[in-house]
């Protein structure tokens, strides 16, 4: 394996935990928004695949729950409110995962740095 490709691969995975953490994070700012419709709920969330196509895949895709609230301004005749079914100590959780593989590939690619450097400097002796 070659040190260019440490590099690239440390990248990828730099990139993969940053696309994690961007999901994680959509998701726990959706977990409380209310629609008065499921066609609302469903515009929202259709509109939501078509601005983040390489966040939000078709398994990551927005589960639409109905609630009976009759207290909510938003609630329909029936009482019911349209959320997401996110659940926010899953999307923390995985915060946190990704935050570390995060950091992880950001040593490794550190530390591929610094061993080209060590090389060159033995080599230029």
């Amino acid at each position: 394996m070659t040190n260019q490709s440490i590099s690239a691969i440390a990248t990828q995975g730099m990139d993969f935990e940053r696309g994690r953490l961007e999901l994680a994070a959509l998701k726990i700012s959706l977990a409380n928004i209310s629609f008065s419709s499921l066609l609302e709920a469903e515009a929202f969330a259709n509109s939501m695949r078509v601005d983040k196509t390489e966040i939000l895949q078709d398994e990551d895709s927005l589960k639409i729950k109905s609630l009976l609230d009759k207290q909510n301004p938003k609630a329909d005749e029936s009482g019911y409110v349209y959320k997401f079914d996110i659940d926010p100590t899953h999307e923390m959780a995985s915060l946190v995962s990704a935050t570390r593989a995060y950091e992880a590939n950001v040593r490794a690619y550190n530390v591929n740095s610094q061993m080209n450097k060590a090389a060159l400097e033995i080599g230029s002796k």
